[in-house]
């Protein structure tokens, strides 16, 4: 009844975990545009899209952090490199 509740939540937690690993800074969404909750959120309903949260898993499991960037598969690849940039070089295309 509620498994598409798990399922946010179980992508939720991924997507910290990859932002985490590859070092983004999940808070420069807040300057993307007027909308940085829009866009964060827009980020996390992607990763809820993605059909490779087994294998996303398994790479968060040897990737805790330190990773320079976020496997190919993942949906927000392109988005966390960027967000992982020094600031001057932060620049988001609309997500």
């Amino acid at each position: 009844m509620f498994g598409w509740l798990k399922r946010i939540d179980r992508h939720s937690e991924l997507f910290t975990h990859m932002a985490t690993a590859v070092n983004a800074d999940l808070g420069k969404t807040t300057g993307l545009s007027s909308g940085g909750a829009d866009s964060l959120r827009s980020l996390m309903i992607r990763c809820s899209d993605c059909t490779n949260a087994d294998a996303c898993g398994d790479w968060l499991t040897t990737h805790q952090t330190g990773a320079t960037s976020a496997p190919e598969f993942c949906l927000n690849k392109d988005a966390l490199t960027q967000l992982s940039k020094p600031e001057k070089d932060s620049r988001v295309a609309s997500v």
